[in-house]
């Protein structure tokens, strides 16, 4: 099934990231007019050397999506632009460590829960009221299988689990509220994905022990790939998916 996005505007946060580069090539790839946010500049300027190694073009808007005066001018910009958001992807985040609730500290707390479940407030605020007028939107949030599923000590950073619980509630309460307006809103739920920021912490803590865990317990014996987000990512927000709102969907190959 091929999905198509010609004129749509869509916007995913967290861009640079490894989830995020590979969601911006499925919306790039799909002809969308695509606008990266992300709070490195210098990961934005890989990101955009990269797929236009391939023939791909993304805009790119950096900022704190924890600050309301950067997220207010980010959009402000991107609607005297282009008049219009239509798929807004919640994809930006963050988590600091795999250490149990022994390693977590208040500051740590607030910053995880800020990068996680704020950032995913304000930006979507920002586009509510446009999609509304528009009578047409798509909002994808992502959490995480942590947030639904027990997992081992190294995997539980109570901070992380807590901020993508709130996502999931967030999405199941915006979803009924704004469904009238033609605007659906899901989450996915991605299990043990190979990326940068994850291959960061795993290394620094972990490392093969926690892979070989996660392996055993996943009926389909691999971790995650970036491209297997990007692929639900991408149905979620087509025409396909008119239907389906509200919904929380693991991406774990069955771990949960």
């Amino acid at each position: 099934m091929e999905l198509r996005f010609a004129d749509r505007v869509i916007v995913v946060t967290g861009a640079a990231g490894g989830i995020g580069t590979a969601l911006c090539r499925r919306f790039c790839r799909s002809g969308g007019i695509v606008l990266g946010v992300d709070l490195s500049e210098a990961g934005l300027d890989r990101l955009k050397r990269e797929l236009a190694a391939e023939g791909l073009a993304v805009e790119s808007r950096c900022g704190d999506l924890t600050s309301e005066d950067d997220v207010r001018n980010i959009f402000e910009w991107i609607l005297a632009k282009y008049a219009a958001v239509h798929v807004l992807v919640n994809n930006a985040g963050l988590s600091t460590s795999l250490s149990s609730w022994k390693g977590q500290t208040g500051d740590g707390w607030n910053r995880v829960l800020e990068g996680n479940l704020r950032t995913t407030f304000l930006c979507t605020r920002a586009v509510l009221m446009p999609m509304i007028r528009q009578r047409y939107g798509r909002i994808v949030n992502m959490s995480s299988v942590t947030s639904v599923t027990d997992m081992e000590a190294s995997f539980t950073e109570l901070s992380y689990v807590a901020a993508k619980g709130g996502v999931n509630s967030f999405t199941r309460g915006l979803a009924r509220q704004v469904g009238r307006h033609g605007i659906t809103v899901n989450a996915i739920l991605p299990g043990l994905v190979r990326t940068p920021m994850t291959e960061g912490l795993l290394d620094a803590e972990a490392g093969e022990e926690v892979i070989e865990g996660w392996i055993s317990r996943c009926p389909r014996r691999r971790l995650g790939l970036p491209e297997d987000v990007a692929s639900l990512t991408a149905f979620l927000a087509s025409e396909q998916a008119d239907f389906i709102t509200a919904q929380l969907i693991c991406v774990d190959g069955g771990f949960a």
